[in-house]
């Protein structure tokens, strides 16, 4: 396994632009019910927890307290109401 707490990812990109033989992509992750996330991948977060289901986007998900220290920050969160 590669990396884990991803609820539904959909779609990955590359980034063609990665140095030193690293490899840098982004996933899309399907939110719960107000947020979509953007993660970052690649060669640096092998291991990675994104969060899932203790943490919906940067908010604590279904009652848990609040976790966030123990989770990769790479998210980036959108809420519905910005998706275009």
């Amino acid at each position: 396994i590669y990396a884990s707490g991803l609820r539904n990812p959909w779609k990955f990109a590359m980034d063609p632009n990665t140095k030193d033989d690293k490899v840098r992509f982004f996933i899309s992750d399907v939110g719960a019910s107000v947020w979509e996330e953007l993660n970052e991948g690649g060669h640096d977060f092998a291991g990675a927890n994104f969060g899932w289901p203790l943490r919906d986007g940067p908010c604590k998900f279904n009652g848990y307290s609040d976790t966030s220290k123990y989770f990769d920050n790479t998210a980036f969160p959108y809420d519905d109401c910005e998706i275009a």
